[in-house]
């Protein structure tokens, strides 16, 4: 684990380009150029090269200080050209697009197949190249998720401290609550433990559809050998990406430009029985002048666990489904294409299919003889072309388009007495389609450098397809809605000053500024800005802040599930009602809710001292006030009707007219569940408990990064990193109750998370000892509350490449991992129900100990 932002606001290479990586066969087509720069600091003739040959140059100035560059008085290409002028210097030039370049160190001679050598530069958190953010960013190198025991981007980002494992993880068993459900098995991001609806996770800065019914998107639908590295912005960002990104920003990017074939076989399981993986993937791909393809082809299976196989669960039906069994297949097709000297070709494609399935026993006997079995089949597609364009005065136009689908299919059988009954069948069918059209270049040139700004606009549609009704039969429910968003977005990048530009003894100063329209159907307009600021007093220490404004729209199916009234006597919702008097309760969607809004704004310090460069550490607090979070506003029935709280909730001695209104609109129906006959006479009220924007939440804490490396000499290199998060979370579920605290409760985030690790490196052997660490918690369903232990889970990965001589085979790589090395269990908890599980299923697992081996080949 990283801090992206290495260098602070310095960081020009590395920085900036959705750029596409070798060099372009017009290349050596294109016209030759005037240029006339003298020798001088290597930096500024970098960007006086920028100026007169009409190109973008990504370098960082901790590389060139010191250096001087070559003459470059004449005309030549730009390519000839930036090869003279860094001639000498230690430095190399590498193309990364029609009129991108990247200036960089020289590199050993590497594999081919080594894609991580050879990859574009993208960064999250700014649409501005060369624009660092203004917030820190968590980088994940596909090397650092393997060191660490990693198989597929869900093990991945249960790792990270910021991110609540919590929402949508296989490992969630039942009576964890409704937010936590997940009946496809998915892999969700819960940044800060908002909920998976309030993170947004792209592929390579590109939506994907939703999965389930919520806002979330699963992220093990791409395959890690086809990943170069995950990066996490984890900071509300409405103003650069819209809807969603209240916790933050996942991003995606794929490999590029990987020459060769590489197959790998993994075979895995918990030492306590159960979870007996199998995976096998295979990578091919190919470079040629201007372009490239990579595909990546991956195949798991892996069994259930199941109560009888774990002590702690003894309380259980020992058929009972703990862990779930996952088949998968999946694949990424990732190519680009130069297809002239100002014009690159880029498309990305991905396809998931998963099958798992869910056993719940009612007794301790066999779910088939009193309980339930269901199976879910999920399937996702998702293909994003693009267009890069470069245009005059160093400005690049870019026209995108997405389309992608994810469907789950849930079915199954209810046991009693050993007959099984065909349970209803629930399908969620999402959709969402993207069209944009952006652009990013200067607008002027400061002393510190140029000033820049991106705009870019667009239309999105997302749609939620549900179903729910017998098999082979007309649905009972069938809903279709969608939503369409009209936006437009701007980001500016203001160099205050830097470098020769300062004044002595001020360092480097930057400004960004963002903003965001979006126009919704039924959400209305909403407007959101962004503002930061990266102060570098001296070149070994940042500050960084940034405030802004985020929101997320609702969940369709909040928005449009079936909504039902039910008619129930009086008496339930307290004492002295009239004999034979009833009440109206009307539950379900809600189309009337709007967007939920947030507020952010955090504060960052790093240091990197340039004595020592192995170092880099990483403080940042943060503050997330989010508010007209949807909710079902009620949290008790009784004394409901008379509760100020709930006034603006409660109808009072409605007209027959209001209640035939609400009755005939309620798309489940009318159900009289009262001991009388409907009269509306004789209705006191109505209590409408539908989803309503009524909630707020407060979340602040720490985060805190450190990484050291060590040369260790004829013994190799060490790299230490840690990363730790304290969180504190409160929400007030309606306007004038008491705050409740989140963090440190059962089901919710603790309030301390880290980990640890240790990477040593000698000859082609590598050796990761790791230490996970969560935070003790309490379950306040108990009186008195009753304490959950911390735990430390510790892991032990190694890898080793082996050379061969076998014709056409490149090499053999060995790994091998054990997780949780002392086998730590969950802790017991109280269960309500025989069937709930009987331990925190949020944050701790019930896999124990688990082996891993695998073999790659590369040809």
């Amino acid at each position: 684990m990283r801090i992206n932002d290495t260098f602070g606001f310095r960081t020009w290479a590395m920085a900036g380009v959705a750029a596409m990586a070798i060099s372009s066969p017009a290349c050596a087509q294109e016209a030759d150029r005037p240029f006339n720069i003298p020798t001088q600091d290597l930096s500024a003739a970098l960007e006086a090269f920028g100026q007169q040959g009409d190109a973008e140059i990504l370098f960082d100035r901790r590389q060139t200080a010191g250096k001087r560059s070559a003459a470059v008085v004449g005309a030549y290409t730009r390519d000839v050209a930036l090869q003279r002028l860094v001639g000498g210097s230690g430095l190399v030039v590498r193309r990364v697009n029609a009129s991108t370049f990247v200036v960089e160190p020289s590199r050993p001679q590497v594999d081919a197949t080594d894609a991580s050598q050879l990859e574009e530069v993208v960064v999250t958190g700014s649409r501005i190249r060369g624009a660092p953010p203004a917030s820190p960013v968590i980088r994940l190198s596909q090397d650092d998720m393997r060191n660490a025991g990693n198989n597929n981007l869900g093990d991945a980002i249960r790792q990270l401290p910021q991110n609540f494992s919590g929402g949508k993880n296989p490992a969630i068993g039942l009576g964890a609550g409704d937010a936590n459900s997940n009946p496809n098995s998915s892999s969700q991001l819960n940044l800060r433990g908002l909920g998976p609806d309030a993170t947004l996770t792209l592929l390579n800065g590109r939506r994907l559809a939703y999965s389930g019914v919520t806002q979330g998107v699963d992220i093990t639908a791409v395959p890690l050998d086809a990943v170069d590295r995950l990066e996490i912005l984890a900071d509300g960002a409405s103003a650069l990406y819209g809807s969603d990104a209240v916790g933050g920003v996942a991003n995606v990017i794929l490999k590029r430009n990987y020459d060769g074939v590489s197959a790998t076989a993994r075979f895995g399981a918990a030492t306590n029985g159960g979870a007996e993986q199998q995976q096998y993937s295979v990578v091919g791909g190919r470079t040629w002048d201007g372009g490239s393809l990579i595909a990546t082809l991956n195949y798991e299976d892996s069994t259930e666990i199941t109560a009888a196989q774990r002590t702690y669960t003894s309380g259980l039906g020992r058929t009972q489904i703990i862990y779930p069994p996952i088949e998968a297949w999946g694949g990424v097709v990732s190519a680009h294409q130069i297809l002239t000297s100002f014009a690159t070709l880029n498309i990305d494609a991905i396809y998931s299919d998963r099958n798992t399935a869910s056993t719940t026993a009612l007794t301790t006997a066999p779910y088939t003889t009193s309980g339930s079995a269901s199976n879910a089949d999920n399937a996702s597609f998702t293909i994003a072309p693009n267009l890069d364009i470069a245009l005059p005065g160093r400005w690049t136009a870019n026209a995108a388009f997405v389309y992608g689908r994810d469907n789950t299919r849930q079915a199954g059988f209810s046991y009693s007495g050993g007959v099984a009954t065909p349970s209803q069948v629930l399908k969620y069918d999402n959709t969402v389609e993207l069209y944009e059209v952006s652009g990013e270049g200067p607008l002027t040139r400061l002393p510190a450098g140029d000033v820049r700004l991106a705009v870019g606009g667009g239309l999105r549609q997302v749609g939620l397809e549900t179903y729910r009704g017998p098999r082979g039969a007309t649905p009972a429910t069938r809903l279709t809605p969608s939503q369409d968003a009209r936006y437009a977005y701007g980001e500016l990048y203001v160099p205050l000053f830097g470098g020769a530009s300062a004044p002595s003894g001020f360092g480097e100063l930057a400004l960004t500024a963002a903003a965001r329209y979006e126009d919704y159907d039924q959400a209305g307009d909403i407007l959101v800005p962004k503002v930061g600021i990266i102060y570098s007093p001296t070149g070994d220490f940042d500050l960084k802040a940034s405030w802004g404004k985020s929101f997320k729209t609702p969940i369709l199916n909040r928005q449009y599930q079936v909504e039902q009234v039910v008619l129930f006597d009086a008496s339930l919702f307290g004492a002295g009602y009239p004999v034979g008097s009833t009440v109206l309760y009307r539950s379900g969607g809600n189309p009337d809710v709007g967007p939920e809004r947030a507020e952010s704004w955090s504060a960052t310090a790093a240091l990197h001292p340039r004595s020592l460069p192995e170092l880099e550490v990483s403080v940042s607090y943060f503050d997330v006030d989010y508010r007209d979070r949807i909710v079902s506003p009620i949290a008790s029935i009784a004394g409901s009707l008379s509760n100020p709280l709930y006034a603006s909730f409660v109808t009072l001695s409605p007209s027959a007219g209001l209640q035939n209104d609400i009755i005939s609109n309620a798309s489940g129906g009318f159900q009289n569940a009262s001991s009388v006959p409907y009269n509306p006479a004789s209705v006191l009220g109505i209590l409408d408990t539908r989803f309503a924007n009524a909630a707020r939440q407060h979340i602040r804490g720490v985060d805190v990064q450190a990484a050291y490396d060590f040369d260790l000499g004829r013994y190799g290199s060490l790299s230490a990193s840690t990363a730790a998060t304290y969180l504190t979370s409160d929400q007030t579920l309606l306007a004038g109750q008491p705050s409740t605290n989140l963090s440190g409760i059962i089901f919710n985030p603790p309030k301390i998370r880290g980990t640890a690790s240790l990477t040593w490196r000698i000859s082609d052997l590598i050796l990761t000892p790791q230490a996970i660490y969560t935070g003790s918690l309490s379950d306040n369903r108990r009186t008195p509350n009753v304490r959950i232990d911390d735990q430390v889970a510790f892991n032990l990965t190694a890898r080793y490449n082996i050379e061969t001589s076998l014709p056409g085979l490149k090499g053999l790589a060995l790994s091998a991992s054990v997780l949780n090395i002392t086998d730590e269990d969950p802790e017991p908890i109280a269960a309500t129900t025989i069937y709930n599980s009987p331990y925190e299923s949020t944050n701790y697992t019930p896999m124990g100990r688990f082996v891993g081996m695998s073999l790659t080949a590369r040809w």
